[in-house]
């Protein structure tokens, strides 16, 4: 199981693989899907081995978010004036608002809604 004083190192081996790993609406994500498909099939043993040596990270999905801010790491930059936010694997999702427990929610375009996606 990951400690908080491991984020740092997380982050930036999960970086040295090409990732661009960033703080998305209080969580993360590690930027994979914006890898070309051959780029990934080579990142992807690293990717795994990485996950392998810091263990289960669910519980500091805040704490990674908050310091992957805290070093610039954040998607989107600035915020769309109607509230929406896109990718290159998502474009046009809709920012909805904080859940009950004070995560961002949103629906992603293309998608059967059967309740909010937590990011």
């Amino acid at each position: 199981m990951m400690i908080e004083n491991q984020i740092p190192a997380f982050v930036e081996e999960v970086a040295s693989t090409g990732c661009d790993i960033v703080a998305v609406l209080g969580g993360f994500l590690f930027g994979d899907a914006d890898l070309s498909t051959e780029d990934y099939e080579l990142v992807e043993p690293q990717i795994l081995a990485i996950c392998a040596k810091y263990g289960r990270r669910d519980h500091l999905t805040k704490e990674i978010s908050h310091y992957l801010v805290s070093i610039g790491r954040y998607y989107p930059k600035e915020a769309d004036a109607d509230g929406t936010f896109g990718s290159s694997k998502c474009p046009g999702g809709k920012l909805e608002g904080l859940n009950d427990k004070g995560t961002w929610i949103a629906m992603m375009p293309g998608l059967k809604r059967t309740g909010p996606t937590k990011l």
